[in-house]
């Protein structure tokens, strides 16, 4: 726990001991209001702990600000500690953006889609980031039915490193584990579309907090390496014969359930539209 944290947690350990005798100072004072006991608090929270930030958006640059909040209701007062790194809150760019690059025809009704993908982790820690590897007529949401039985790594070459898993089954999907304040670019990143297609196409994202494969956690499938580097703009193929670096099977070639520790699911809107109207580009953020 930082300095601050620990010296908040003392702080309001403090108030809470002491608020029965707050709570009979506001029943049985005409003159001392419940407001002025709150502001009371505050100025010497302020005094105290200068490092302290106040309110739902208080952030002071240099320091590794808290929240806090007080309440008052009929008489009642009560102090609510709610600790937050504010690293860990999410900033004005958006975890993932999506624009539609170009398509070619497989046998009917198979399309092959190109997209250049931005995704990035603005938390404190690791997250997986998973994305569709098929949509269309017979494919359902991320980890809603199906299991794999199969992986195939990639790592395509361009400014960074980034590590791309396709998982092969009724329930595949393709996964990237990106670090802490991780922004990747994908310029060309590949899903396949069975059916007709639309005008703005429907994609989901799935951050998760840890995934694993059966009884594994999902990096032991990648072998020595799962995680992509913090900064990468790869600008061929993501997921290219030639980069491919390990496959992985399954014990007896059956499917194993994804098990998806999930932190949030995006769904972004994304535009079809010809090019030659500009590239439309979707996006969206954490909440």
């Amino acid at each position: 726990m930082s300095v601050a944290k620990a010296k908040a947690t003392r702080l309001v350990n403090a108030i809470l001991s002491d608020r029965k005798s707050d709570e009979e100072m506001i029943r049985g004072s005409e003159r001392l209001s419940a407001m002025k006991i709150r502001q009371l608090h505050v100025f010497l929270m302020l005094l105290l702990f200068g490092n302290v930030a106040f309110g739902q958006n208080a952030i002071q640059p240099g320091n590794n600000p808290i929240r806090l909040g007080a309440s008052i209701v009929d008489h009642k007062y009560d102090w609510t500690l709610l600790v937050k790194d504010f690293r860990d809150a999410e900033t004005s760019q958006p975890a993932a953006e999506i624009t539609f690059q170009e398509m070619r025809y497989g046998r009917p009704p198979l399309l092959y889609l190109v997209f250049d993908v931005m995704l990035r982790n603005d938390r404190t820690s690791p997250r997986w980031f998973l994305l569709p590897s098929n949509l269309g007529s017979g494919h359902g949401l991320i980890g809603d039915k199906g299991g794999v039985d199969a992986l195939q790594v990639f790592s395509p070459r361009g400014d960074g490193e980034a590590i791309i898993g396709r998982f092969l089954g009724t329930g595949g999907f393709q996964a990237l584990l990106l670090p802490p304040h991780a922004e990747v670019r994908l310029r060309r990143f590949p899903i396949s579309f069975w059916g007709e297609l639309p005008a703005d196409l429907q994609i989901e994202i799935v951050i998760a907090n840890g995934l694993t494969i059966g009884d594994e956690k999902a990096e032991s499938w990648f072998g020595v390496k799962a995680l992509s580097n913090a900064r990468a703009n790869i600008s061929e193929d993501a997921e290219s014969v030639k980069r491919l670096v390990r496959s992985k099977r399954s014990r007896d070639n059956k499917e194993v359930v994804p098990v998806i520790d999930e932190d949030q699911r995006l769904h972004l809107s994304v535009s079809l539209e010809s090019k030659r109207s500009g590239p439309q580009k979707a996006q969206r953020h954490l909440r």
